[in-house]
């Protein structure tokens, strides 16, 4: 006979394995999100599906994304966008990071988690 917490924790594992929505990208949404919120890194699977950013300038880049954000996180990176928190827990923030080259074109980009 199966224990009634098995059937409560099986649920809770599948909430936590769910994709999160996809939204639309949607330049003024993003341009305005709070940035508290997970909308950014809702709409960045469509904004990378409907704008490859390799070999886009940094204006173009500028231009459809607003300003980067004002971090110290990634140093190293010469763009960085923060897409709001993790899942879950929500204690670390995912990121897009963005790497340009002497030119100031998009070289590669990368979203991660901190």
């Amino acid at each position: 006979m199966a224990r009634p917490w098995i059937f409560g924790l099986c649920l809770l594992l599948a909430a936590c394995g769910q994709a999160t929505p996809k939204t639309p990208f949607d330049p003024e949404q993003w341009r305005s999100a709070d940035l508290t919120t997970r909308s950014r890194a809702e709409m960045v699977d469509s904004l990378l599906q409907l704008h490859p950013l390799r070999g886009k300038s940094r204006t173009a880049i500028v231009a459809l994304l607003g300003d980067p954000t004002t971090t110290d996180m990634w140093p190293q990176s010469e763009m960085v966008y923060v897409l709001g928190p993790t899942r879950g827990f929500a204690i670390d923030h995912e990121w897009l990071l963005i790497e340009l080259d002497a030119d100031q074109k998009v070289v590669s980009y990368t979203v991660l988690s901190d």
